[in-house]
């Protein structure tokens, strides 16, 4: 039979480095949360309590997550879309633009020769 730890139900529950997470949370010295992770003490039953309630409530928040990254995807995605429109209208209009004008005149000036005197 598998053995649970407290430092893998905190990292199932707060993801990678939820030790770490959990001092925030629990409000708790770094050096408590890993005495609890290392088997040193004895975790607390409220504490146990919290991290069965963020275990329950972890489904939601996921879908949550991957809504709001959903959202943000597309965002991004009808930004870029309007961006490349303009930019395929602004490219249009510099190609008319260079088919009616004459270049542009780039450079010094020539030299003008003096007038010759007759």
């Amino acid at each position: 039979m598998y053995d649970p730890t407290f430092r893998a139900a905190l990292e199932a529950v707060f993801g990678p480095g939820g030790h770490r997470r959990a001092e925030l949370v629990f409000d708790r010295l770094r050096r408590t949360i890993q005495r609890w992770c290392s088997g040193q003490t004895r975790v607390p039953r409220r504490t146990l309590v919290l991290v069965e309630r963020r275990a329950r409530l972890a489904p939601a928040e996921v879908e949550r997550w991957k809504r709001e990254q959903h959202e943000r995807i597309e965002d991004e995605a009808r930004e870029r879309l309007a961006a490349a429109g303009q930019a395929l209208t602004w490219a249009k209009l510099l190609t008319l633009r260079a088919e009616r004008e004459p270049p542009p005149k780039m450079g010094r000036p020539p030299k003008r020769l003096p007038l010759a005197k007759a």
